[in-house]
């Protein structure tokens, strides 16, 4: 079940109102040095240079897009109270990232275009570094500093984490704890925590020389509402990529662009398929355990019944049938199953606390307090309703199973002789 609670999240469309019309876009840019993924050779990268994802974002086509990356950092309140800096995830992005992926407010706003175009010093902050920093109180109009700089927050999120986080595939712990705007990859000191580079990313400032370079890290998801908004878009990156082509990028004949939508990156991700196997792989050795469980049960129960024939005789003798009796070893069994299935759970609940406090333990301290700012993991790894009901129902529903062969056995003896020996 702890397999199956892990594969279920990874599994689920966590934004099933949009997941269907925000797509991401992917260009085939390789490096023969660093590329392709080991498991999907096929598959394009899912970063884009920073000259992509701008020509590529603000097109007339779509009336919302979202170009970002992601970044580690540093943060502490402007205050003398707060000196010791917690890292957090920070996402460099636009504003419509708030709209297109239904992000909640619990207290202020999403910055301005304004903020947007003039490279404002603001951030939206979640909910979990609030209760850190503030204590879960309001605390726009607050100062933060972030990577070396003040921002004032303008924003805080309701408690809310994407399971899984669909445009961060292989960051599923958690929610970002601070969100500034992009302002066109003018965050000098907010470098990139994910990229993909033939050479070592230089130590000279994020400037504009890096941005121009084939390194890539940015990402673009952009929000198409029809077919036809579809079809032209898919027209434009292919013109974009034969224009660039052209000027000598994009090496290689075949032209591979692509687009997915949110419930379809879930599925073809190279991160998301591969954790996926590996939980289905998990939960098959523990299915296997329960077959062994169940096989020895059948002998237990009926060696439990068949000691059990002298009452079962006298009831037949007074007139109970044969199907009553069924019915009452199945209901006996049946409670056994229910007991069984909250043990389970319980076991489960155990296991994924034990799971959490091994990753947790095993990580740099770093790393360790954004998890625990982000309060992610124990959103990532929990039970929820549908999985305590499958848990019982799969509990019940096998002993009853291997119930059957020993109740019908038993409700089908001839009841003269075990009477006689009574």
């Amino acid at each position: 079940m702890p397999m199956l609670v892990l594969y279920s999240n990874n599994s689920g469309d966590p934004i099933p109102n949009v997941s269907d019309s925000v797509y991401l876009v992917l260009l085939d840019n390789w490096d023969e040095e660093i590329g392709p993924w080991p498991s999907e050779p096929n598959m394009p990268p899912n970063l884009l240079t920073a000259r992509d994802a701008t020509a590529l974002a603000n097109i007339g086509i779509s009336e919302l897009n979202s170009v970002g990356y992601l970044s580690l950092q540093y943060v502490r309140a402007n205050s003398p109270d707060f000196t010791n800096p917690i890292m957090v995830e920070v996402r460099a992005t636009s504003r419509d990232f708030f709209e297109m992926f239904e992000v909640p407010m619990e207290f202020g706003q999403v910055w301005t275009a304004e903020s947007d175009r003039t490279r404002a010093n603001v951030v939206v902050i979640s909910s979990g570094l609030n209760k850190s920093l503030f204590g879960g109180s309001d605390s726009t109009g607050r100062d933060l500093k972030v990577g070396g700089e003040t921002y004032e927050i303008v924003g805080v999120l309701s408690p809310w984490n994407l399971t899984p986080r669909v445009y961060s595939i292989g960051f599923n712990a958690g929610v970002e704890g601070v969100f500034l705007p992009l302002s066109q990859f003018k965050r000098e000191s907010i470098k990139p925590s994910r990229v993909l580079a033939t050479k070592p990313i230089p130590a000279e400032e994020f400037d504009e020389r890096f941005l121009a370079s084939e390194v890539l890290f940015a990402q673009l998801w952009i929000k198409l509402n029809s077919n036809s908004e579809l079809r032209e878009y898919e027209n434009f990156v292919a013109t974009y990529v034969l224009e660039q082509q052209t000027n000598g990028r994009f090496p290689g004949s075949a032209v591979d662009n692509r687009l997915y939508s949110a419930k379809e990156w879930l599925e073809v991700s190279p991160d998301n398929k591969s954790t996926k196997r590996l939980y289905i792989a998990l939960a098959m050795v523990g299915g296997l355990f329960l077959i062994v469980c169940l096989s020895n049960l059948i002998s237990l129960l009926l060696s439990k019944f068949l000691g059990n024939l002298k009452s079962t005789s006298v009831l037949r003798a007074l007139g109970i049938a044969r199907y009553r009796i069924f019915q009452l070893y199945l209901t006996e069994v049946a409670i056994l199953g229910l007991a069984g299935g909250f043990l389970s759970v319980g076991i489960s609940m155990v296991v994924l606390e034990l799971m959490q406090w091994l990753y947790l333990s095993n990580l740099p301290p770093e790393l360790k307090q954004l998890l625990m700012v982000s309060e992610g993991a124990r959103t990532y790894m929990h039970f929820d309703n549908v999985l305590f009901a499958t848990t019982l129902a799969v509990a019940i529903s096998s002993i009853c199973l291997v119930a059957l062969i020993p109740a019908f056995k038993v409700s089908n003896e001839k009841i003269i002789d075990h009477l006689r020996t009574s």
